[in-house]
């Protein structure tokens, strides 16, 4: 029922601590120095609508309190005024921190915690899922082409293989500005693994094993072959883990540094009882 209405997105780490509780809550007119006019904040513009907080993990202490208040019984108020407001919103929070061990630090409060971990959603990274990548390449590809006006370029398929073995330490956000590089400074119409930096390119991986006519000529045609190589890679490193730790899941996820939800989901994918 909120799908028509006001999205409203705010980066808890872009926005400066002195400005985030107005940008959050809005304040009245002489409230500080600069407030020259009264202001909304985005609870207050996303009314009937959804917030999407990105980052909360970054939220200082003193805003996590009035946060709280909102997402308990919608109420807020003004930098400067005694009156409270009443707003319906739907709250989507992301973070790339491990919230329970904040909690554990200090860092984050515990009660705001556990009134935003309702549905909890974790996205493995993007080194758990590499059959993924050439989809990305081609979407990043042709959204980048497409925005400098560009003719529409393909990376080859021995780029495409660099870039699968690649671990992605910055994840998709990583993978769409090398795409951005890539297309920039790369000559004609064709990237190659050339045009790729030296810390992609610095493992050789076994081209012959992984294509083995499974590629077309745009060089995306992959998940053939990505399934049959990266899914026994994987399948035979759990099954080597699980061995060691004598089936402890727990255990055989520290091994293979991944989180218990990627392993049961691994699990289930190559039907490993």
């Amino acid at each position: 029922r909120r799908r028509e209405r006001s999205f409203v997105v705010v980066n808890c780490a872009a926005i400066p601590p002195t400005l985030l509780e107005s940008e959050l809550f809005g304040h009245v007119k002489g409230a500080f120095t600069d407030a020259v006019s009264a202001k909304k904040g985005r609870f207050e513009e996303a009314d009937g609508g959804t917030v999407f907080l990105d980052e909360v993990g970054e939220l200082p202490i003193e805003i996590q309190v009035k946060l709280l208040r909102v997402l308990e019984n919608g109420e807020l108020s003004r930098i400067g005024e005694n009156r409270r407001r009443i707003v319906d919103v739907r709250i989507i929070a992301a973070t790339n921190v491990d919230l329970e061990a904040a909690v554990n630090d200090g860092r984050f409060r515990k009660d705001l915690f556990f009134r935003l971990n309702v549905i909890p959603v974790q996205m493995p990274p993007l080194r758990d899922r590499r059959d993924d990548v050439p989809l990305l390449l081609r979407h990043f590809l042709d959204l980048t082409c497409k925005d400098d006006k560009l003719p529409l370029k393909h990376f080859t398929p021995e780029a495409v293989n660099y870039m699968i073995h690649y671990d992605w330490p910055g994840n998709v956000r990583e993978l769409h500005n090398l795409v951005e590089r890539c297309v920039l400074m790369s000559n004609g119409n064709e990237i190659t693994p050339a045009d790729l930096p030296d810390y992609v390119t610095g493992k050789e991986p076994d081209t012959e094993s992984l294509f083995s006519g499974d590629v077309k000529e745009d060089g995306f045609s992959m998940k053939a072959a990505v399934d049959r190589v990266v899914g026994s890679v994987e399948k035979q490193l759990i099954e080597k883990a699980l061995k060691e730790t004598g089936g402890n899941k727990d255990k055989a996820a520290g091994l293979l540094n991944i989180s218990r939800r990627s392993l049961f989901y691994k699990l289930k994918q190559y039907g490993i009882s």
